[in-house]
């Protein structure tokens, strides 16, 4: 049975989940955090996001870790094995294109093998959200074995996975486009970065030979779990932003990041508001 896991202990805080899928064995649902009057923490996340599911798989691939325990480090490892990532990324793909800027992604699944008449079943769990150009994942557990309730000792980690390095006798491998989230205040014997915690630079991993532009994101935010419905309007955009955004989106459509209904229905809705700009030059 999978863990619905509390995304903050602080008590200022505290997650509203929506599920979209939940399964024996794999869940994924939207998350936002809301304080104590209700009002919903901002995030900042460049979602809703039309990502490819093809796109989507390479990134997340590309994540390993390996078990560290003293001295002892193993070998590389998919945090993302084929056959569950497989099962996953059409839940995964429909939870960004529904996804608001203050939600991210939360995913779980379990693992399930077995040797003659002994069953292990290893969870997996964590957050994703994306800023830009970088895929942020943040993992409570990687294949930790379930052998009993929570409550237990060495159970598997419950809290925020971004609220601090979390313990754990494993870690990310960085690769190319990969780097670890820092720690914004260490303190003098405390850890710098986040062993949990990799951000993927998508045109490094997906092969872009360009940069994409920083922070600008073509699509309309979706309404947040639990809200009212508002949309709320964008304001007057310059010409040099709707520039930026038409270049970020034909970056995006170029790597397969985009469905193409969606790179066609924003690219028009762009040109439409290039065209509205007053003293548009001949």
């Amino acid at each position: 049975m999978l863990l619905c896991a509390p995304l903050c202990s602080c008590a200022t805080v505290h997650p509203v989940s929506k599920d979209l899928v939940r399964e024996e064995t794999r869940r994924v649902s939207l998350v936002e955090e809301r304080d104590r009057g209700g009002a919903i923490v901002p995030k900042g996340f460049d979602h809703p996001w039309d990502v490819d599911a093809d796109a989507l798989g390479r990134l997340l691939s590309s994540v390993l870790y390996r078990k560290e325990i003293f001295l002892y480090k193993g070998k590389p490892s998919r945090a993302f094995p084929e056959e569950e990532l497989r099962s996953l990324l059409p839940h995964l793909q429909k939870a960004f294109a529904a996804a608001g800027p203050d939600q991210w992604v939360d995913f779980s699944f379990v693992q399930v093998k077995t040797w003659a008449v002994v069953q292990r079943r290893y969870l997996t769990d964590g957050v994703l959200f994306r800023k830009g150009a970088t895929l942020h994942c943040a993992f409570r557990n990687i294949a930790y074995e379930e052998r009993g309730s929570p409550e237990e000792s060495y159970g598997p980690y419950l809290e925020d996975p971004t609220s601090r390095p979390v313990p754990a006798q494993w870690s990310l491998v960085t690769g190319q486009g990969q780097q670890l989230e820092a720690v914004k205040k260490p303190g003098l014997l405390g850890a710098k970065t986040y062993p949990n915690w990799i951000k993927l630079d998508m045109p490094a991993i997906l092969g872009s030979a360009s940069k994409l532009p920083a922070a600008h994101e073509p699509s309309s935010p979706a309404p947040a779990v639990g809200g009212a419905g508002q949309t709320g309007q964008p304001g007057p955009q310059s010409r040099q932003e709707i520039e930026d955004k038409l270049l970020f989106l034909e970056e995006l459509n170029r790597q397969g990041l985009i469905a193409p209904s969606s790179y066609q229905e924003k690219r028009e809705e762009l040109l439409r508001a290039l065209e509205a700009i007053p003293g548009r030059p001949k």
